[in-house]
């Protein structure tokens, strides 16, 4: 019986000593073969597991960014959720060797895996909002220093993945349905909206980042770090994520469920902690008479929890 541990072992070993030329040229011949739309999805499978052993312990001073960049983008749709998968397990079991080339390729990938699409598949991924939070919090929890540069694609993101949480209404026509459809990401269907589950997991993010951590990098001076938490330097941020709140709970074609507005509450509650009264006027002023209700009621709610919070 072949023992795929000990095979998976034996051959970490032998990449972790093996020189960065070598290592580049297996990455690159792999990245190719993930690629290739003729693949067949087992052995894309295959693939992405041995990918995930070269990098659990690659050579020092080999970057990932190429490897992210090439890997992630041009993956043929259907095994993206299966490469989303492998990076998250590549930023939490290795998060020392993000560097912050790495991460920029990531957010560039983040965007397009959230942004609008006009095309879509037959049936909701869930699993793939749940690998994108998953990858966003390992960053925010274990990497605040690569985010110090990317905060306004934090709150890019953040803003759609909540987005992604509306459903369309009802009474929707075809045009118009097709319509709502054409502004989520390729991997949502109207007839399948995203769920409680998926709210939570989002709210818990948003959490993590007013939750202060230890940076684990390679740096010499590890030991001596402080805790810190993102608060500070996203409150300029923050407002992203307010106004997708905003302008969902206005939305004439779509709904945010109260289930799912539920869930999100704790998250935005933090959100409205990070943003002061001069940040919280102006998102005021750029919104019509509807979303200066949302956002009021929202504030008062914000408030009334933080004064039993403290009694």
């Amino acid at each position: 019986m072949i023992d795929n541990t000990l095979i998976d072992s034996r051959l970490a070993g032998y990449i972790r000593t093996s020189s960065t030329a070598l290592f580049s040229h297996v990455l690159d011949q792999l990245a190719s073969l993930l690629t290739a739309e003729v693949l067949q999805s087992s052995s894309g499978t295959s693939l992405l597991h041995l990918a995930s052993v070269l990098l659990h312990d690659p050579p020092q001073g080999e970057q990932l960014s190429y490897f992210f960049a090439d890997a992630i983008t041009n993956t043929p749709r259907s095994r993206q959720q299966q490469v989303l998968a492998f990076i998250s397990i590549c930023c939490s079991e290795r998060p020392a060797v993000l560097r912050p080339t790495d991460t920029g390729n990531l957010w560039s990938t983040l965007a397009k895996m959230v942004a609008n699409s006009k095309l879509h598949d037959g049936h909701t991924s869930y699993p793939m909002f749940q690998q994108i939070i998953a990858i966003i919090s390992t960053i925010v929890r274990l990497r605040r220093d690569l985010l110090v540069n990317n905060l306004p694609q934090l709150g890019h993101t953040l803003a759609r993945l909540l987005l992604c949480l509306r459903t369309t209404r009802h009474n929707l026509g075809a045009m118009q349905k097709s319509m709502v459809l054409d502004t989520f990401p390729q991997w949502i269907t109207a007839d399948e909206p995203l769920t409680v589950r998926e709210a939570k997991a989002l709210a818990r993010l948003l959490e993590n980042i007013n939750a202060k951590t230890v940076v684990r990098n390679n740096a010499a001076h590890q030991e001596l770090q402080k805790a810190e938490s993102l608060a500070k330097p996203f409150s300029k941020h923050a407002s992203y994520i307010l106004k997708a709140y905003v302008t969902v709970m206005n939305d004439p074609l779509c709904v945010l469920p109260l289930p799912i507005r539920k869930e999100l509450r704790s998250g935005l509650f933090v959100l409205c902690g990070m943003v002061n009264d001069h940040s919280r006027d102006a998102i005021m002023v750029s919104l019509d008479v509807g979303g200066k209700l949302t956002l009021k009621s929202l504030w008062q709610e914000y408030e009334k929890q933080r004064y039993h919070g403290q009694g």
